[in-house]
């Protein structure tokens, strides 16, 4: 139990001194703004006949949804 408390301890400490900072992480996390700017751009794209963008927008929602999802489960 001890070298488990130990190993334990040290973690902790190593953790706490190269923890980086909430906002200095990139996390690849896709937000609603970003994915509606990215959406909206390529709908107005798509008018002017550069090709349908309707699978790009689904899975886009389907991304988003499920991180809005991920994140209220936190």
């Amino acid at each position: 139990m001890s070298s488990l408390y130990l190993l334990l301890r040290y973690a902790m400490r190593v953790n706490a001194r190269f923890r980086l900072p909430d906002g200095e992480v990139i996390t690849g996390r896709f937000t609603g703004d970003e994915v509606l700017a990215n959406v909206t751009g390529r709908q107005a794209a798509g008018r002017d006949g550069s090709g349908d963008h309707s699978e790009t927008r689904n899975l886009a929602g389907i991304i988003s949804k499920e991180q809005i999802a991920l994140a209220q489960a936190d």
